[in-house]
């Protein structure tokens, strides 16, 4: 976990409008996907494959696959791909599109900062990991919804290591809360950002159809053994993720 917190990942834009929902570019989501990738043994590997394939949109993701200079099989790229899913299916009437998911607001409320519960705690991140989690070790689920489900958790493992994603800052100046740093500017350059948009394009801008070089060269320089980095929410044994 601890490590996960330091892939500081990006959304599609500096220059894109506030938004509370989208975090992290297709490149940020990259980078955390494939790190997870690399750290998966081949058994689980091919259960994560064998999975995707019944997702929506595997056929359209195989057929964009070109095998180009990265480096990358095919497997892998299914794999990548799929942590951007959630973002490129927000507002288009996708039935699996779930805007709340992405988030937990916990309330930032200087100077004492007390301890509160999030607004939401049945239809936030946390809860949704955990549905995520259920999904994919129930073989009575449908093979789609266990993809689409599979899908959401790389994506979703990537939202919750974005710290404004996790919080809002609540004060005088914002009695509603700062919508997780998007109504907070700053100006590190010639022009005012949002504070979140500045941390989503930490680590690149690129949109979700693009691969990441970083993520495919390898974000961390020296991964350590098999799941020793991974976050307790991707440790889970590989019968959890037996396809059906």
């Amino acid at each position: 976990m601890k490590t996960l917190l330091t892939l500081l990942l990006a959304l599609s834009s500096l220059l894109l409008p506030c938004s509370r929902v989208l975090a992290w570019s297709g490149a940020g989501h990259q980078v955390i996907a494939a790190e997870t990738y690399r750290q998966l043994s081949p058994t689980l590997k091919t259960k994560v494959t064998e999975i995707l394939k019944v997702h929506p949109d595997y056929e359209k993701r195989k057929d964009s696959f070109t095998g180009d200079s990265l480096n990358l099989d095919v497997d892998m790229f299914i794999f990548l791909r799929s942590s951007t899913w959630p973002d490129e299916i927000h507002r288009r009437g996708n039935k699996y599109d779930h805007p709340k998911w992405h988030y937990v607001d916990y309330p930032l409320k200087p100077t004492k900062f007390p301890v509160e519960p999030g607004p939401d705690p049945n239809d936030d991140i946390l809860c949704r990991i955990s549905q995520c989690e259920k999904t994919l070790a129930d073989t009575k689920a449908s093979p789609e919804k266990r993809a689409v489900y599979l899908s959401w958790l790389i994506h979703l493992i990537g939202d919750v290591h974005m710290p404004f994603h996790c919080c809002s800052l609540f004060t005088s100046e914002y009695p509603t809360g700062d919508k997780g740093g998007s109504s907070f500017y700053i100006k590190p350059a010639a022009r005012g950002i949002p504070l979140h948009s500045f941390w989503d394009g930490l680590l690149g801008t690129l949109g979700s159809a693009v691969i990441s070089r970083a993520a495919v060269s390898g974000f961390v320089e020296k991964p350590k053994a098999p799941g020793e980095l991974l976050s307790p929410h991707l440790r889970a044994p590989a019968s959890t993720l037996t396809p059906a």
